[in-house]
Parts: C-alpha cells; structure tokens; sequence
C-alpha cells in the first residue's frame, strides 16, 4: 500500500503533467489560429501578362494598380510582360487584385505564384530561367 508521501508525489506529478499539457494545447491553439497580418507588413506579388504591351499600356496598368486600395509601389516592364506590386496584406488581397486586373482591364494576364523549387531558389518576382542575375547566382553557389 502506497504511503501518503508516495501519493503525494503521484499527485504533485499528475497536477504538472496536466498543467504541462494544458500549456502545450494552448501554445497550439495560439501558433496555427489564423492572424491578421500587422498593418505594417508590405508583401510583392506579380501578375504575367500574357500579351504584348507597349508604354502607353504600360502606363494605363500603372495607373489602374496605384488606385487600388492597399498598393503601395508598381514596376511593368512591357519586355518581359510583367507587373510586380507591393501591398499591405491587411488592406489588400493580391488574388483579387489580380482578377480584378484581368476583369477591368481586359488584359489576359495570371497571378504568378512561384513553385516551392523557386522559393527556394530566391525572389520570384524576377524568377526567369534567362535571368542572368540568376543564372550569376546559380554559377556562385
């Protein structure tokens, strides 16, 4: 028959497996819940356009990203077909700007969502396999 001092470390050791437990469940509860981003954090998304734009194109979608709400820089580059953006994610969704983008202005064009081998790879918003920045960066490393 267990002792009382036996019993109350048996207690004391189940009352802190228990706390310990509850503490794990509310980390997990707390790490994976969604969040809003901060209103401070600035992401880049681009959308490929898939046809040829010349500078006064280059200009109307210049114009028409700057008046969306939550943007906050725009390149287009008519060689290459692309228009890389900047935006708050707390006032802006970069997929629905990119709909938005191919509705209003006609322009046949997809969100470009780089594949985890890019990420890995580094910024996509130049991710070219002709890049020759990237192809520099390929040969360093």
């Amino acid at each position: 028959m267990p002792t009382s001092k036996t019993k109350k470390m048996l207690r004391a050791m189940y009352t802190v497996a228990v706390l310990l437990i509850l503490t794990l469940a509310i980390h997990i509860y707390y790490v994976t819940k969604d969040r809003v981003p901060a209103s401070s954090v600035i992401a880049m998304a681009r959308i490929d356009i898939k046809q040829n734009i010349d500078a006064k194109d280059v200009s109307t979608i210049t114009d028409w990203l700057y008046k969306q709400k939550g943007i906050t820089h725009v390149l287009v580059n008519p060689e290459t077909k692309i228009a890389v953006f900047t935006f708050y994610p707390s006032m802006a969704n970069a997929d629905t700007i990119a709909n938005n983008f191919a509705t209003a202005l006609h322009y046949p064009s997809q969100r470009f969502k780089p594949t985890e081998q890019q990420l890995q790879s580094g910024c996509p918003a130049g991710y070219t396999s002709s890049s020759s920045v990237t192809k520099y960066f390929k040969f360093l490393f």
